[in-house]
């Protein structure tokens, strides 16, 4: 991490990590937290990719295309009145 920092900011960059104290607790509590956190995302984000291949089958079936797409666009057009554009 020092090595990509230093060549990101173009000078030599030193990291200390707390030993004891608060610093440490504090430090031991950014950790637990950012694990929580990190296995709270992942089944959500398993999931969401599941839920999107479905859904991509889904319009792929629906549309007859050979492969599922890659892109979707959409516009919306519901500001122009009906007016003819």
């Amino acid at each position: 991490l020092e090595t990509w920092l230093t060549q990101l900011r173009g000078s030599r960059v030193s990291l200390r990590v707390a030993q004891r104290g608060d610093k440490r607790a504090l430090a031991e509590t950014v950790r637990r937290n950012a694990e929580g956190a990190l296995t709270q995302h992942k089944p959500k984000r398993a999931g969401d990719f599941n839920a999107r291949s479905a859904a991509l089958q889904s319009i792929q079936d629906a549309l007859g295309l050979e492969d599922a797409p890659l892109r979707i666009e959409c516009v919306d057009i519901s500001h122009v009145q009906g007016t003819d554009v």
